[in-house]
């Protein structure tokens, strides 16, 4: 998945598949930004996705 911008995206809200989601590296940064100023932006469900799929896509 490819972002342009400053925003950030979200895939997969609310975890509705199976999918792994892997973003450019710019949005994984906004995300990471996103996550640490105000992480309640982000739903509970979707921040264990976004750790889930890094750890998972890092291997």
């Amino acid at each position: 998945m490819t972002t342009a911008g400053s925003e950030w995206v979200l895939a997969n809200l609310q975890v509705s598949g199976y999918y792994r989601v892997n973003y450019d590296m710019d949005n994984w940064e906004r995300l990471l930004n996103q996550l640490t100023t105000d992480h309640t932006v982000i739903p509970l469900i979707n921040r264990a996705q976004i750790v889930d799929d890094a750890f998972n896509l890092a291997r």
